[in-house]
């Protein structure tokens, strides 16, 4: 079984199961996870709000007889998207270390799910019941991110004030978050990542930790740099547009002094 099982597991134990289990009923991030969480109990499902995972809490993990779980995020557009309507980098950045500790993510954007919450609500239930039952069984096949990329993610994504009289634009577009589909374990040996303008993954999270390292790229340019290194390592391309802004944001470091490893 995954540590990440037997860590809850401790830590549920230790705390006093039923103790904890209310705990956690009580808590809610806001009226909109309060009400998905009512709708998905009404079905028969077992749904802890603010579930510890990861160093982070999971907004509502959803439980059926099976012992399937699926992560579920209530994204509110004011929290979680940017002024360019695109999911936060932080967000994407904690999926990603959720995914990779064995989570299925399945994000609910406010603005569509109060257009249409029957459909929503079902969408939760046919993907728990897509899951393997047990949910263990595929959680054990999957790596839990170290607590080394866990600080790095952190260091990088660390909020900045600009220095006085200084104004942070934010031009560069977005990557786009990758619709929710079941996480692929990839064997090994086989080609991970898939580059981009011919850099992996790894260079273009590089590049983004040079800039900040050095101060020659600003906090925008350096966040599209770290978003086109989790869209490789997705095997995801950029839009047409978004290739543009990644080849002059490409010549730009290399005249600067980057030099890709």
């Amino acid at each position: 079984m995954a540590r990440l099982l037997v860590r809850d597991f401790l830590e549920y134990a230790s705390a006093g199961g039923a103790a904890r289990a209310a705990a956690l009923q009580d808590r809610f991030g806001s009226d909109f996870e309060r009400e998905v969480c009512e709708l998905l109990r009404a079905r028969g499902l077992d749904v802890f709000p603010q579930y510890p995972a990861c160093g982070f809490s999971i907004d509502l993990v959803v439980s059926d007889e099976d012992g399937r779980r699926l992560a579920v995020e209530c994204d509110g557009q004011k929290y979680h998207y940017d002024d360019l309507g695109e999911l936060r980098i932080e967000d994407l950045q904690r999926q990603d270390i959720l995914e990779r500790a064995g989570w299925q993510v399945l994000r609910i954007p406010s603005r569509a799910y109060f257009l249409d919450r029957e459909s929503w609500i079902q969408r939760v239930v046919d993907e728990l019941r897509a899951l393997p039952a047990p949910f263990a069984e595929a959680a054990a096949t999957t790596v839990e991110p170290t607590p080394a990329e866990v600080e790095e993610a952190e260091t990088l994504l660390a909020p900045e004030t600009p220095a006085r009289g200084q104004e942070v634009t934010s031009e560069v577009p977005v990557a786009e978050a990758p619709r929710p589909t079941p996480r692929q374990v990839t064997p090994p040996g086989a080609v991970a990542h898939q580059p981009i303008l011919g850099w992996s993954s790894q260079t273009w999270k590089q590049m983004a930790k040079w800039g900040k390292d050095t101060g020659k790229l600003n906090p925008v340019e350096r966040r599209f740099s770290f978003q086109l290194g989790q869209l490789a390592s997705w095997n995801k391309q950029p839009t047409e547009k978004q290739l543009r802004w990644a080849t002059e944001l490409q010549r730009k470091a290399v005249d600067l002094g980057f030099q890709p490893q």
